[in-house]
């Protein structure tokens, strides 16, 4: 199995989506209302790129929206179920462990904007695991039995 090699394209994408989500860091009740969006329009642009890609391209859309959709649905909806999935997750967790005594804590809108840009890290994540499992389980090229090839 060869190694998985990133295009310019791919890499310059993961710098904005990470320059993006470091200011809604910083300023996270301006920049909460526009990543929803964002993020929403990225799903709904992915599921209109699985319905009309082709091949290992759909693959990864597949991917993404299974793993992206899930794990929106489960950050953003857990809380009104009552599950309490936001606090187990890991962005909640990391950020807590960098909030001090002194700070003045964390907001609501850093922690959803945290969950925002972990639904998309996870969607990528899932879009090349489920190319890396395509790619995987290719069948066998049969033989021909008359040259023996």
């Amino acid at each position: 199995m060869q190694a998985h090699r990133f295009s310019i394209r791919t890499l310059l994408g993961i710098v904005a989506l990470a320059g993006v989500g470091l200011a809604a860091f910083r300023f996270p009740w301006i920049w909460l209302g526009p990543f929803v969006v964002l993020c929403l329009v990225i799903h709904v642009g992915a599921a209109l790129a699985a319905v009309y890609r082709r091949g290992i391209q759909r693959v990864f859309w597949i991917g993404f929206l299974i793993m992206g959709w899930s794990h929106l649905i489960a950050v953003l909806w857990s809380e009104k179920l009552g599950l309490g999935l936001q606090e187990r997750m890991p962005p909640y967790s990391l950020l807590m462990g960098l909030n001090d005594q002194y700070s003045l804590g964390l907001t609501y809108t850093s922690v959803q904007s945290a969950q925002l840009m972990w639904a998309l890290v996870m969607a990528i994540l899932g879009g090349y695991l489920a190319q890396s499992l395509f790619r995987w389980k290719k069948p066998a090229k049969e033989s021909n039995r008359v040259t023996g090839e």
